[in-house]
């Protein structure tokens, strides 16, 4: 198949799940990670299905860590066609009671991961004219008192709109825009 996919928080839960399906369907595996401990049991049962799989450490809410990281993906791989923004993190309780660090670190990890991602993967979708880009987001909003849970709801907004970035007008590219409600 020759085709790479590229999942954040992949070392556990959801993102580990999904990098191994990928890799049953033939796809090599970028798994991000915080730690290469954290990482090496899901590349190991990636590489049980006879494709390449690798750690990628990085911290997916700074900019420049996601730079690196794609730009050394790229290098390794030769290409990106699936991107899964699958990282997330919840501080649950009261907005009252939830500081500014705690929204700023949910706001981080949960919305601007996926812009951080985007807009270092679509330039290499653009050029490939193919790709696809996948967000996993929690259908939190829907619940007054989870809504009251600024970490979840936080969660499920910045994961769900983000469809304006994703266009590529003109490009060629298939951003197939899809978001997965899970919950």
């Amino acid at each position: 198949m020759n085709k790479t996919a590229l999942i954040t928080g992949a070392s556990q839960g959801i993102g580990a799940s999904i990098a191994r399906k990928l890799a049953a369907d033939g796809f090599s595996v970028a798994i991000n990670c915080r730690t290469q401990e954290s990482g090496a049991q899901v590349k190991a049962e990636c590489e049980t299905f006879g494709v390449e799989a690798e750690c990628f450490v990085a911290d997916v809410s700074d900019f420049s860590a996601c730079e690196s990281m794609v730009k050394a993906i790229k290098e390794r791989f030769g290409r990106i066609d699936v991107l899964v923004n699958n990282a997330g993190i919840t501080k649950d309780g009261l907005i009252a009671r939830m500081t500014e660090e705690q929204f700023d670190i949910v706001t981080n990890v949960n919305y601007k991961s996926v812009f951080n991602m985007i807009r270092h993967v679509s330039p290499i979708m653009m050029k490939q004219r193919s790709g696809r880009i996948i967000n996993i987001a929690w259908p939190a909003i829907d619940d007054t008192l989870a809504a009251c849970m600024w970490g979840k709801a936080n969660f499920g907004v910045g994961k769900c709109r983000q469809d304006e970035i994703v266009h590529f007008p003109g490009s060629g590219a298939e951003a197939g825009y899809i978001v997965h409600s899970l919950g």
